[in-house]
This record gives structure tokens, C-alpha cells and sequence, in this order.
């Protein structure tokens, strides 16, 4: 089902809520939703300030680091093709990790059509990146509908999901919050946009809360990759 959303200043996408009760005269959530993503922009802010407000090296943009968290990158899920994956199965590669759902109308796609974009303008050092998409949506996301999904924005992107508790876990270990609203019948996700970068060795995870331009975009991934040799 498709539809058209909003996006709240605290950079939290409102799958489509506000769209629908236009057109269906659907109720709008309750304020508690929105609460509860309001508080979870603020754990991530709060977690950013733990280990300072300044990029390291002046070269990542609005990128900031998170807190180390050893189990962030051993945490298993499913990959599109319905095997185990960690997201330190990709250390050796600069991760640009987005989660979101498939069936969000607006900011998940623009996101994984921009980083198709700086990949593109990357050149050789594309192979150098590994963008991953988190499904926050397990119960409608499978395996073989996020292989289809990601492979429109680009063929080198993985997608994971896996069971309600795995995907809780690792949205948890980035700071993420997400819920789900009832829309009629159907439902949506509430959640937040947030971008992440995570080094070469899987170790130091970056954060910007808003959405990079493709140049900033390209610059800070350019920093990290000759940082990291």
C-alpha cells in the first residue's frame, strides 16, 4: 500500500500518517507515539554528547561518534538472501548503515537513492563500501522482498531483518527508536532517520542525525576511507 509522509523536525519519519487521514479521514496516532520517538532522538543525542559533539578529524561533516559498543557489530540477523549476517562479516569495508522499512513512503527511499548516487561518484573506492539497510518492518520485510527492494537502488546493497527481538537488539546498539502505528487495517513505522558510518575494522560508529547532501555524503566517506588507509 502506498502513500505519501512527513517528517517531524526531531528528524523522525511519520510513515504517511498525515496523507492518509487527508485522504481517508483516518484519526491521526495518538501523541504517545510520537512521544516515544521524541524520547528516543534524545537517547541518541545524549549518546552522541557522551564522546563529544566534534567530528574526530574535522573531515566527517555532520557525522559524530557514537559510544563504542563491542556487541553492535556481532549481533546476527538474516541478509536478503536469508543468511546469518554480522556486521562485522564486512569489516575491511567503511559501512553506511540506514535503517528504515520498505513500504515508507518517502525517507527511506531518498536515502538509499542518494547513497546510490555517491557510491556511483566514488569510483574505484565504491568497492570500499558497504551500504547495509535495516529492516525495522520484520513482520512484512523477508528476505526475498528486500533482495528486490535494494537491488533497484543498487546491486551491492544488503538488506537484513530476522525476528522481532534480533531487530530490536540492534536498533537498540545504534540508539534507534521505532514503533509501530496502526493506520485502519494496516500499519506503519514510525522511526529514526539517521545515518551511520562505521570504520573499516567494525570498532567506531558515526551519526549524523539529519540527512547528508550527496557531496557532504561523499566527503565524509572519502575521510574515513584515506583515514583508514
Amino acid at each position: 500500500m502506498s502513500s505519501v509522509g512527513t517528517k517531524s523536525q526531531g528528524h523522525l519519519v511519520q510513515g504517511s500518517r498525515r496523507a492518509r487521514a487527508r485522504d481517508s479521514g483516518l484519526r491521526l496516532p495518538s501523541r504517545p507515539a510520537l512521544l516515544v520517538l521524541a524520547v528516543g532522538l534524545g537517547v541518541l543525542l545524549a549518546a552522541m554528547l557522551i564522546v563529544g559533539t566534534r567530528s574526530p578529524d574535522g573531515g566527517l561533516g555532520s557525522f559524530r561518534p557514537l559510544p563504542s559498543l563491542a556487541d553492535r557489530a556481532r549481533l546476527s540477523l538474516l541478509d536478503q538472501d536469508g543468511a546469518p549476517r554480522r556486521l562485522e562479516d564486512y569489516r575491511g569495508k567503511v559501512q553506511l548503515v540506514f535503517f528504515g522499512f520498505v513500504r515508507c513512503p518517502d525517507v527511506c527511499p531518498t536515502q538509499l537513492f542518494t547513497f546510490a548516487q555517491v557510491l556511483r561518484r566514488l569510483g574505484r573506492d565504491r568497492a570500499r563500501v558497504q551500504v547495509v539497510f535495516v529492516s525495522l518492518d520484520p513482520q512484512r520485510d523477508t528476505p526475498p522482498i528486500l533482495k528486490q527492494y535494494v537491488a533497484a537502488f543498487d546491486p551491492s546493497f544488503v538488506a537484513l531483518t530476522g525476528s522481532p527481538t534480533q531487530v530490536a537488539a540492534l536498533a537498540r546498539s545504534f540508539y534507534v527508536a521505532y514503533r509501530k502505528v496502526p493506520i485502519g487495517r494496516d500499519y506503519t513505522v514510525d522511526h529514526t532517520a539517521a545515518t551511520f558510518l562505521i570504520d573499516k575494522d567494525a570498532r567506531q560508529t558515526f551519526v549524523a542525525t539529519g540527512e547528508p547532501s550527496p557531496p557532504e555524503l561523499r566527503q565524509s566517506l572519502q575521510t574515513l576511507l584515506m583515514k583508514q588507509g
